[in-house]
């Protein structure tokens, strides 16, 4: 394995090092804003009158809302969203079609004891090396997050979701091994990297909207989600008006309502939101750990047998 390990690293460096190279400085960028983000927190905590600024936002919402420091946490959570898919496809493209392309597989197919330990020995450190380099700011985005909702555990949080923790490497994996049987299909480099980075991004927009799906959403009233920090933390999935007698309404309905410019007060529809709670982030992160590491051995067993069936020219 320390052969493989060596190998990969001399076979992939400049990949490796340019995943190296964001992994660290999102990591940095991740480390600064929440260092940043506390100490405004432990400003507002000291001061006597909580008007305008971050300080006023928490404590209407519980949030730390200066523009430029907030929004840099926000835009290092975007990059590390991003990171897994596009490490995995950068990685895992080349990797099996490079062979085919140089031809290199004519040789080492043949000289190896077997096709499947072939490519085990050129996936597995690969895999490796690129979850020991994206450890950093797997644990690193927990941070901002924490900063600007300094009310709610990251672990009771869903904003960031899927760019911290656990799931930021899963994804990686899944991308990689899926990339890598894109490679074992088309011949060339840059149309499997082009290839895989469609299948990557459907498979992130797939991740979005199974957010809503691993658990089953809560009925929330609006009187109650102004309280306890409103939407922060949680995944709004439907919004919808009842009437008085229990009755859902339809959007027709509500729109006949609403245009009236004399209605009362007392006549309003109740507004009623479906949301997953922030409690059950640990029970969705573990949902789609599992799904992803499903989806991730049925894969590579395609990427084995397509790698048994391919001819090495």
């Amino acid at each position: 394995m320390r052969r493989a390990l060596l190998l990969a690293w001399r076979l992939h460096k400049w990949s490796l090092v340019a995943l190296v190279v964001a992994s660290v400085g999102t990591s940095v960028v991740a480390v600064l804003t929440a260092a940043r983000l506390d100490e405004l927190l432990a400003d507002c905590r000291a001061a006597t009158v909580v008007v305008v600024g971050p300080c006023g936002v928490l404590a209407e919402m519980g949030i730390i809302d200066d523009p430029a420091t907030t929004g840099r946490g926000f835009a290092t959570i975007t990059v590390l969203a991003v990171l897994p898919f596009a490490a995995g496809v950068v990685l895992g493209a080349p990797l099996l079609a490079k062979e085919f392309e140089h031809g290199t597989a004519l040789l080492a197919w043949p000289l190896a004891r077997s096709r499947l330990r072939w490519l085990a020995f050129s996936l597995v450190p690969l895999a490796l090396l690129g979850v020991v380099a994206l450890l950093a700011p797997a644990m690193a985005g927990e941070l901002p997050i924490r900063a600007i909702y300094p009310g709610l555990e990251p672990g009771a949080n869903f904003e960031g979701y899927g760019a911290r923790g656990p799931l930021l490497v899963l994804r990686f994996v899944a991308v990689l091994v899926v990339a890598a049987l894109v490679g074992t299909w088309v011949r060339g480099q840059l149309p499997a990297l082009l290839l895989a980075g469609v299948l990557a991004g459907g498979i992130g927009l797939g991740l979005m909207q199974a957010e809503r799906l691993w658990v089953e959403p809560v009925e929330r009233a609006g009187s109650q989600m102004e309280l306890d920090y409103g939407f922060s933390g949680q995944i709004l999935t439907d919004q919808r008006y009842r009437s008085d007698d229990g009755e859902w309404l339809s959007e027709e309905e509500v729109q006949a309502i609403f245009s009236r410019v004399d209605i009362p007060l007392d006549e309003l529809p109740e507004d009623v939101f479906f949301v997953i709670p922030r409690e059950r982030y640990p029970d969705v992160v573990l949902r789609e750990s599992l799904a992803l590491v499903s989806g991730t051995a049925l894969v590579a067993a395609l990427l084995a047998f397509s790698v048994q069936r391919r001819r090495p020219a």
